[in-house]
């Protein structure tokens, strides 16, 4: 009996081991469900998790490429239709991993004005919209920025084992979205280095182009101010060769914030949302 109440005590120890340190449900995740996901090419991705911009070098020569008009940290072009974004959910997700979603959709729905998210019902007359998969292993978190056209993908990739890294968090479920609606990466403004510093000595050469910023002919900020709060914002350490050495961070007026952590929108966030797409 007594090594029946250790053996409990040790396994209930680990669940709560697993849902701090992954946030995932560790009783939810079924051995069954690993090996259903969503079968797909990954793209080439740019800054890290955005997608569609394989043939260019940046996102700057990209946005050259596929614009003339601005709108956005956004383009013209990239909005979507009406102010709707009708989006699917892949039949493989789980309970908890769809749950989380419809709540992250729920949380962008209840603080913005004229954009709507809306789960897609008509084949026929709702052709633009994004299709949210479940990724496997190594899949990553990634979205195509604004809307390109009949079916996109955003990519969540899910814990393959309860200890696993995953995408299925508030936060990263929502800046993914973010960037559907049609958002870059907040470090990417015009503005940025009066704000934040680059450590380029610690990133490789081939990823600094992930750094760059935008000249005020590619995207605007709505004249919000920088945010370092912002969902969209990297983190000190992303990209870094040593990991324990800083990427980028705040000048230091702004130290004390805590760049790339955030788990909900910012203010400026939903501003600059309700910005691009106003009510009227």
């Amino acid at each position: 009996m007594g090594q029946f109440v250790c053996l409990l005590a040790t396994l209930v120890a680990a669940i709560a081991f697993v849902q701090r340190t992954t946030g995932a449900p560790a009783f939810a995740i079924d051995p069954a469900f690993s090996e259903q996901y969503d079968n797909f090419e990954k793209p080439e991705l740019l800054e890290g998790d955005i997608a569609g911009f394989g043939k260019y070098r940046t996102a700057k020569e990209a946005i050259e490429a596929l614009s003339s008009g601005v709108d956005r940290n956004g383009y013209y072009s990239f909005k979507w239709e009406n102010k709707i974004l009708y989006y699917t959910i892949s039949i493989r997700f789980i309970d908890w991993e769809r749950e989380r979603i419809h709540r992250a959709i729920e949380d962008i729905n209840n603080h913005t004005t004229g954009l709507r998210l809306v789960e897609r019902t008509d084949a026929t007359v709702q052709r633009n919209y994004v299709h949210i998969q479940r990724g496997g292993p190594n899949t990553g978190c990634w979205s195509y920025v604004g809307q390109i056209g009949e079916r996109q993908f955003l990519n969540l990739e899910v814990p393959a084992y309860p200890t696993a890294p995953h995408c299925v968090h508030h936060g990263t479920i929502m800046h993914e979205l973010i960037h559907a609606i049609g958002f870059f990466h907040e470090q990417s403004r015009t503005d940025r280095d009066e704000y934040v510093d680059i450590n380029w000595d610690n990133i490789e050469k081939h990823q600094q182009h992930n750094f760059e910023k935008y000249d005020s002919s590619v995207i605007t900020a709505y004249g919000q101010p920088y945010d370092h709060s912002s969902l969209m914002h990297y983190g000190m350490y992303d990209f870094a060769i040593n990991r324990s050495i800083w990427t980028i961070r705040p000048k230091p007026l702004w130290e004390d914030i805590e760049i790339g952590k955030a788990q909900n929108m910012s203010e400026v966030d939903i501003n600059k949302i309700n910005l691009m797409y106003p009510p009227q």
